[in-house]
């Protein structure tokens, strides 16, 4: 099992927040730790299309047993600048 732990600066453009290089049975735990709502989806997540964690919502994601590709990732956006995700993704 292998454990990665990273806090990811948000801004107002689509930001990775996990990491590409996963394995398998992965599940990522997202934490919203700004003042200011963070939208989670694909790369071209926007504020209106984007899932909404408002400030200290967690979301967790448990993937389906294939290996991510590096467009299949998690990505964030938030209407302003400088705000904080911690993100704890664990794959077996």
């Amino acid at each position: 099992m292998a454990l990665w732990a990273k806090q990811v600066t948000i801004g107002t453009t689509a930001t990775r927040i996990d990491d590409p290089e996963t394995a398998q049975n992965m599940v990522v735990l997202l934490c919203n730790r700004s003042d200011a709502s963070i939208f989670v989806g694909g790369a071209g997540v926007t504020t209106s299309t984007g899932f909404e964690l408002t400030p200290g919502d967690t979301l967790t994601i448990r993937g389906s047993g294939r290996q991510w590709s590096h467009s299949d990732g998690i990505y964030g956006v938030s209407t302003a600048g400088g705000k904080r995700i911690d993100r704890m993704q664990v794959s077996s």
